[in-house]
C-alpha cells in the first residue's frame, strides 16, 4: 500500500508540474490615461519605441530621460531635446529592457506600454504579465510589516480580481 501511495503522489506531482508549465501566461491590460491631449513618459532603462503596425523600431528612449508625446495629424509626435518629431505611427509600443520600468503619470510601472492616437487624443495602456502586475500591486495595497500569510492571501485576491475583470473595460 505504501508503494501505491508513493506512486500516486509522484503521478500527481508530475501532473501538477506539467499543468503549471503548460498553462497560458495571463497578461492584463490597464488603461492609465484615456483621451489626453499629451502625456509624459520616461524609462528607467533604455526603451524601444516600436510602430505597432509595422513592428519596426522608431526610436530608442534614453534611460532616465523624460519625453512629451501628443497627437499630431493622425500620428503621434514626440518631443526630443526641445524639437517635436512625427513618429509616422498612430499606435506605438514602449518596451523597456527586461528589468526596466516606464514612468507615466509621475509613477513607475512594469510591463510594456501601448500609446494610441485615436483621432485627436492619446490613450495609454499598460500591458503586463499578471505575475509582474501582482509584484507591483500587492506591496502597494498592504504594509510590508504584515504577516507573510496575509500577503499570500492578498496576492490570491488580487489575482482573482484581475482575472475576473479581464477585458471588462476593453473600450
Amino acid at each position: 500500500m505504501y508503494n501505491n501511495c508513493m506512486g500516486i503522489r509522484r503521478a500527481l506531482a508530475l501532473i501538477i508540474t506539467f499543468m503549471a508549465l503548460c498553462m497560458p501566461s495571463w497578461a492584463i491590460k490597464i488603461g492609465l490615461q484615456t483621451r489626453v491631449n499629451r502625456t509624459f513618459v520616461g524609462a528607467s532603462t533604455k526603451a524601444e519605441v516600436i510602430n505597432c503596425d509595422t513592428n519596426k523600431l522608431i526610436f530608442v528612449m534614453e534611460k532616465m530621460k523624460g519625453y512629451e508625446m501628443k497627437p499630431y495629424r493622425g500620428v503621434i509626435a514626440i518631443k526630443v531635446d526641445g524639437q517635436w518629431n512625427k513618429m509616422n505611427a498612430n499606435k506605438i509600443v514602449i518596451k523597456p529592457e527586461e528589468t526596466g520600468f516606464v514612468s507615466v503619470k509621475k509613477k513607475w510601472y512594469r510591463g510594456t506600454f501601448k500609446i494610441i492616437n485615436d483621432g485627436d487624443a492619446l490613450t495609454i495602456i499598460n500591458d503586463i504579465p499578471l505575475e509582474k502586475y501582482l509584484r507591483g500591486v500587492v506591496p502597494s495595497e498592504m504594509p510590508s510589516s504584515w504577516e507573510h500569510e496575509a500577503h499570500k492571501a492578498q496576492a490570491i485576491a488580487a489575482r482573482s480580481y484581475a482575472i475576473a475583470n479581464r477585458g471588462k473595460r476593453a473600450k
